[in-house]
């Protein structure tokens, strides 16, 4: 995507690499139409699907806003339009009150916020769980 270029309209097949973990974040996707697998690298070094995004869900978001490389790559599990926003349109989209995908993002956010919240909370369960399973042994 040239620096010109606002956004711009991609089409991957079942597949095809959207977004590589550990690449820069220079742009956020939008999921137009299809359906994506969230995969990140496992222990074993093999790539995990974590999650499995569709229409309407966007991808990337992270990275811009925080400046970070790409914490888990993204790949097309079938036909999948995807239009791309470059960071420069997302900072002044960030300003304009009157975008309504501004809302989108930030409701996508606090989602997974409270996805991963929820998920922590499982977590510790768990561990105090097998504690307490290591303690009466």
């Amino acid at each position: 995507m040239t620096a010109a270029k606002t956004f711009e309209t991609k089409l991957y097949e079942p597949g095809e690499i959207i977004i590589a973990q550990g690449s820069d974040g220079g742009h956020l996707a939008y999921i137009m139409e299809g359906k994506v697998e969230v995969l990140r690298e496992g222990g074993d070094g093999e790539p995990e699907v974590v999650a499995i995004l569709g229409t309407g869900d966007i991808l990337g978001e992270m990275s811009l806003l925080t400046g970070q490389p790409r914490n888990a790559s993204v790949r097309a599990a079938e036909k999948t339009w995807i239009i791309q926003v470059n960071e420069r349109t997302f900072q002044l989209a960030l300003i304009n009150e009157e975008l309504p995908v501004m809302k989108d993002i930030v409701t996508q956010l606090a989602r997974r916020l409270q996805e991963m919240e929820a998920k922590n909370m499982e977590y510790l369960v768990r561990i105090k769980e097998l504690e307490k399973r290591v303690n009466n042994s």
